[in-house]
């Protein structure tokens, strides 16, 4: 239930979509993914590995910098962030 977005300095999360597991926790759009659970996590490959570990109806933490201020979020996921979610790559990196 997030679009996120793969930069050189890092995972940005571009669209929470209403109602899903990202969006009752508070993420938001425009905040930058730090770690998941405690693992680093840079690349849409890694949050990819992350999901994996973790079935539905399980916790987990997920830290992001919001205007540059460290918070961090409790998800659960749900059916929808455990099977959809979708990653854009910029080919066009200044």
């Amino acid at each position: 239930d997030v679009r996120l977005k793969e930069q050189p300095q890092g995972l940005q999360i571009l669209t929470v979509y209403e109602n899903g597991a990202a969006h009752r926790a508070g993420l938001s759009a425009g905040d930058w993914v730090v770690a998941i659970d405690g693992s680093r996590v840079q690349t849409q490959q890694q949050w990819d590995q992350r999901l994996q570990r973790y079935g539905l109806g399980a916790s987990l933490d997920i830290h992001v910098f919001r205007r540059d201020e460290l918070r961090c979020y409790t998800v659960t996921l749900s059916e929808s962030i455990a099977k959809e979610y979708e990653f854009t790559h910029d080919t066009n990196t200044n």
